[in-house]
């Protein structure tokens, strides 16, 4: 009989402690990075990896709490918070994500292309 009221007590337990909503991670390198005008102007384009590496050395990884993950699910473009590198955007996309870090540099505006994992 205690066997009995201790497992029912253990399963109202469960059933009354609220349901843990994981966070999703998003972990971003980047592999490209465009420099345009303020007037729109496409200056320049690079994909040096050293140079990338050297601006993002463990690139930029965020956990995504559910309002976010939602975000994520949804195809749309969201911001993801703010870095040293810049504004940091995310897309979720049928194979995991895309990023893009924008900064504004004097008069240029730069964009860093990023390639995402979600886990």
């Amino acid at each position: 009989m205690f066997w009995l009221i201790r497992y029912l007590s253990f399963v109202l337990l469960i059933s009354i402690i609220p349901k843990v909503s994981f966070a999703a991670e998003v972990s971003c390198g980047f592999v490209t990075e465009n420099t345009f005008s303020k007037s729109e102007e496409w200056l320049a384009q690079d994909d040096n990896w050293q140079k990338l590496l050297e601006i993002f050395p463990d690139g930029i990884s965020v956990s995504l709490e559910t309002p976010l993950d939602r975000k994520l699910k949804s195809g749309g473009v969201f911001s993801a918070g703010e870095f040293e590198q810049g504004s940091f955007y995310i897309r979720g996309t049928q194979h995991g994500a895309e990023g893009k870090v924008v900064k504004v540099k004097d008069e240029q505006i730069i964009i860093y292309d990023g390639v995402c994992s979600v886990d």
